[in-house]
């Protein structure tokens, strides 16, 4: 039952990232929810769990964007293997360092998106990459600590 309520969050986020009001965006950035219930998929649910909802996670995103489908599958895979390893060999008990992790892997994420983006063909100008690749994983990093409890308390 956990898993289908948070099948159902992952859905929840990625139409509210679809809709995410302009007034909420910073310089035009929006948080990656979905990247976001990635890492709480890895910090709460077993591995083959987590690693089975975060390829599930990756295919709604593919499906809701048009560029590069099959990347966030893919890198949303790998991600879940990176927090997995990690959360083997270290506490993730703390907010801050659950905060911490989503911003390097959403800072990775964002880093090697742009890169596809940009080997594909399409120029991004310097100021407009920086932006979105730091600002986004920030902003990303931000909105874990209001997702973290409703989260929690909907699976636990």
């Amino acid at each position: 039952m956990k898993k289908l309520i948070f099948i159902a969050l992952i859905a929840a986020c990625g139409i509210i990232q679809l809709m995410f009001p302009q007034y909420l965006r910073v310089f035009g950035i929006k948080p990656d929810l979905i990247l976001a219930c990635v890492v709480v998929a890895n910090l709460t649910f077993e591995f083959r769990w987590a690693f089975a909802l975060s390829l599930l996670a990756g295919i709604f995103k593919d499906s809701l964007i048009i560029s590069s489908f099959g990347s966030n599958t893919v890198l949303f895979a790998i991600w879940s293997l990176l927090v997995c390893e990690i959360k083997r060999r270290f506490s993730l008990d703390y907010i801050l360092v659950q905060v911490i992790l989503l911003w390097v892997i959403a800072l990775l994420q964002n880093l090697s998106t742009a890169i596809i983006v940009i080997s594909s063909g399409n120029i991004v100008p310097a100021g407009i990459f920086l932006r979105i690749v730091f600002l986004g994983a920030l902003y990303t990093a931000i909105a874990l600590p209001l997702l973290l409890p409703l989260t929690r308390r909907w699976i636990e």
